[in-house]
């Protein structure tokens, strides 16, 4: 990398990453059922579960094996143990009830996960009509979100510039 390139910030490793930003223009209510997908360390988890606390439900989804482990260590370090609820997925299935969540973020792995239309299907699942799923991932894959997440059936709402080499997309699951 030159000395004139600047290299762009990791969201997993919150470099740079000021998750406020993104939790000042998320439609968070009291009440609310969350849930990010492929949570890890929980970029969105933890502060969204901050939030709520004791006034809504936050699920933290994982695939099974070690990122799930790290889930936990989290919640433990953040004292949410007991409150956030990990789920463990296995594959592109989603063990929660259909139209059970009003809110969901995915960041930092959509572009890199195999399948992912099949997540999408999911995700639009699980949303309860008028939810929203918000997609946060390199610039590069752009397009492939928009026209995957359009492809599973999402309205395109807002497309936001909060982080430098990212995008920020805001979908709605239809009414029904």
């Amino acid at each position: 990398m030159s000395e004139t390139e600047t290299q762009k910030p990791n969201l997993e490793d919150d470099q740079g990453i000021d998750v406020d930003v993104l939790l000042e223009r998320l439609p968070m209510a009291h009440g609310m059922i969350f849930a990010e997908l492929f949570a890890k360390r929980g970029f969105s988890t933890v502060p969204v579960a901050r939030l709520l606390q004791g006034t809504g439900t936050v699920f933290a989804l994982e695939e099974k094996g070690a990122d799930m482990g790290l889930m936990r260590a989290t919640l433990d370090e953040e004292g949410l143990t007991g409150w956030v609820i990990p789920v463990e997925c296995d594959g592109p299935t989603f063990p929660m009830p259909d139209t059970s969540v009003d809110l969901a973020t995915w960041a930092n792995s959509f572009g890199a996960t195999d399948a992912s239309s099949g997540y999408l299907k999911e995700a639009y699942r699980i949303l309860r009509p008028q939810g929203v799923l918000v997609l946060i991932d390199a610039i590069e894959g752009l397009e492939h979100a928009k026209s995957e997440s359009e492809a599973a059936g999402f309205e395109l709402q807002e497309e936001w510039s909060l982080y430098p080499g990212y995008y920020t997309l805001v979908f709605q699951r239809p009414a029904v």
